[in-house]
């Protein structure tokens, strides 16, 4: 491969290199409304779970309310009814003593004394007029206690029962403000999954369009790089062509028609196959241009040559022993370097 055409070669391959970046940082550079949508998306999702998560916890908390005031009403409940069975028992107490007071009365009514002062006036002597006095003290001062007693009593269940209902209806209307809150709760729960549903869906929707757009850049370049190889591999067929056509038009077997100077210098060869002074690879081309390695203080580099017995080659070497009138010849073999040797020979300078 001459010097022009490896050049060509490397120019198109960095063309290639430059024009697939262009193409990826010209995709990369599209403005990102996607992204900062499914971004705000997903954050807006975020916040609804949070909202969710709040809203349930305050669920629970109403709950725990609602299950504690239905076992204060439970309670309350039996104490309701409790109370009330001890106001039905002092009731009928009442009911009995009154009853007993009445047939009292009925029975002094029926034996012709309708009051006590007959029961006192019916009295013979003092002594009876005090003891009857006595009896009579005794029963109305017992039938007063009882009477007193119960309706004390019934007075103090009557207001144990109202106190009972007071705290019934506040239970009642805590219980109402319970149902209330958590249906309101559970209202507000329903929107925020339905706006939940809404967003996911939203979001899945935008991660199929980036999926999608994602695979279309990956489309652009990966067409846009097949373009730019089929150019590049165009353009290396032209140079090709013309590199065929000026390896004919130059023989390697004989030295060229028109010649610049001519030098003398003592040619070895090597083999070390890598890359020379000048960046090149070397190459071994019998039909066309070979590497060399020169003193550079003798022939510049890059010089085209001609070497009576090796052939075309071009200047693109140096080495550490090529000093004055020397030049290493590169072989593809280390025989063939071997198998050359040491000797003289005419170089041509190539105008």
């Amino acid at each position: 491969m001459n010097k022009r055409v490896f050049l060509s070669v490397i120019t198109m391959l960095a063309i290639i290199i430059t024009f697939n970046n262009n193409v990826g940082n010209a995709l990369a550079a599209q403005p990102s409304n996607n992204d900062d949508a499914l971004k705000q998306t997903q954050e807006d999702k975020k916040n609804i779970q949070n909202k969710i998560q709040d809203l349930d916890g305050k669920i629970q908390d109403v709950l725990k309310k609602v299950d504690n005031n239905k076992k204060d009403m439970n309670k309350l409940n039996t104490d309701m009814e409790s109370n009330q069975k001890k106001l039905d028992a002092t009731k009928n107490t009442l009911n009995s003593q009154q009853n007993l007071f009445n047939k009292r009365l009925r029975a002094m009514y029926m034996n012709g004394t309708n009051s006590y002062l007959n029961i006192l006036f019916s009295s013979k002597s003092f002594n009876d007029f005090a003891s009857k006095a006595n009896a009579i003290g005794k029963v109305i001062e017992f039938d007063k206690n009882v009477i007193g007693n119960v309706k004390g009593e019934k007075e103090d269940i009557s207001k144990t029962q109202q106190s009972l209902n007071d705290e019934n209806q506040k239970l009642l209307a805590l219980k109402k403000d319970n149902e209330q809150m958590l249906l309101s709760l559970n209202k507000n729960v329903g929107q925020q999954k339905d706006l939940l549903a809404k967003t996911t869906q939203k979001e899945q929707n935008l991660l199929a369009e980036k999926a999608a757009e994602e695979q279309r850049q990956k489309e652009l370049q990966a067409a846009a790089a097949a373009a730019a190889a089929a150019n590049a591999n165009k353009a290396n067929k032209a140079n090709s062509a013309n590199n065929s056509k000026a390896l004919l038009a130059s023989p390697s077997s004989q030295p060229p028609a028109v010649s610049g100077s001519v030098i003398s210098l003592e040619a070895t060869g090597y083999s070390d196959d890598g890359l020379t002074s000048l960046g090149t690879p070397t190459v071994r081309n019998p039909n066309g241009y070979s590497t060399v390695a020169v003193d550079p203080r003798v022939i510049r580099p890059g010089a085209r040559l001609y070497v009576d017995g090796y052939g075309y080659a071009v200047a693109d070497d140096t080495g550490g022993d090529i000093i004055g009138n020397r030049i290493d010849l590169f072989f593809s073999s280390k025989q063939d370097a071997l198998n050359w040797g040491r000797r003289t020979v005419t170089v041509h300078i190539l105008n």
